[in-house]
């Protein structure tokens, strides 16, 4: 699979909104300021920013805001794509490096459901993979059949985020 360039707006933008924005929108931790404070010899609970940590954060509202509204005109299926997209999972590198961003939408994928289940019932073993273990190995170590399923997820993996990044991108 081709890698996307990081110079895409469209992928700039979603990736910013799922996995940034919050923490430059001061909201997944309060660290900062609670170091800040003991840096300054503050112990009230009141944060300190400077005009420029406000600017910034204002900066960021504002983007957080126009993204947010082109991704509702999103229709609701493929918004559900993005999401599971950029969601925080945990996922076997091999299957990171083959799928890339498609990896979170391939495990969400009925299909994808169906091949391992269908893989689990041949399989005699004890002990069962997860679905993106058993994507990520046979990947490496699967069957020519497995590979091929995992090449049709693959590829219907991808055709969904880029359909989605299309949809986001009709947006105004």
């Amino acid at each position: 699979m081709p890698r996307r360039e990081r110079s895409d707006p469209t992928v700039e933008d979603i990736e910013w909104f799922f996995c940034q924005a919050e923490s430059e929108l001061g909201v997944k931790s309060n660290l900062g300021s609670v170091l800040e404070r003991v840096k300054l010899g503050i112990d009230s609970g009141r944060s300190v920013q400077t005009d420029d940590a406000m600017i910034g954060r204002l900066q960021s509202t504002e983007r957080y805001r126009a993204i947010y509204n082109r991704i509702v005109q999103v229709p609701t299926k493929l918004r559900k794509v993005l999401e599971v997209a950029y969601e925080e999972r945990a996922v076997p590198v091999s299957l990171r490096l083959t799928f890339d961003r498609a990896a979170g939408v391939a495990v969400s994928m009925p299909l994808a459901r169906r091949a391992y289940r269908s893989a689990m019932d041949k399989s005699p073993s004890q002990a069962k993979p997860t679905l993106a273990e058993w994507l990520a190995r046979s990947v490496v170590l699967g069957t020519k059949t497995d590979r091929e399923v995992v090449a049709v997820i693959r590829e219907r993996a991808t055709r969904l985020l880029e359909d989605a990044y299309s949809a986001y991108r009709r947006t105004t």
